[in-house]
């Protein structure tokens, strides 16, 4: 399974609230779906996609399916990766996005 940590950064007070969106693709490029994500300002959140989307949507979404995290309130930051029974391992530090 992969996850993602996700962080809305801020040195003052901003948006209350991310109005962050977590969108599942097939592997053509097609949403199949979409759900909503709200990171309190200074705050962070961990997205597991299996827990978010199920198992059967990412099924659909096949092996070659990926969740792109939109947000046009804030700049988010994080890092994603991949977890197994023997731990998890981080494949890359996202910058902002």
């Amino acid at each position: 399974h992969s996850f993602a940590a996700l962080v809305y950064p801020a040195s003052a007070a901003w948006h209350p609230l991310s109005s962050t969106t977590l969108l599942l693709h097939d592997g053509g490029g097609t949403v199949i779906a979409e759900k909503p994500l709200a990171i309190a300002c200074s705050g962070s959140a961990m997205v597991f996609p299996h827990r978010v989307f199920g198992d059967a949507l990412l099924q659909q979404a096949g092996p070659d399916g990926y969740v792109l995290i939109r947000d046009v309130t804030c700049r988010l930051f994080g890092y994603h990766g991949l977890m197994t029974d023997a731990g998890a391992f981080s494949l890359d530090h996202m910058f902002g996005f």
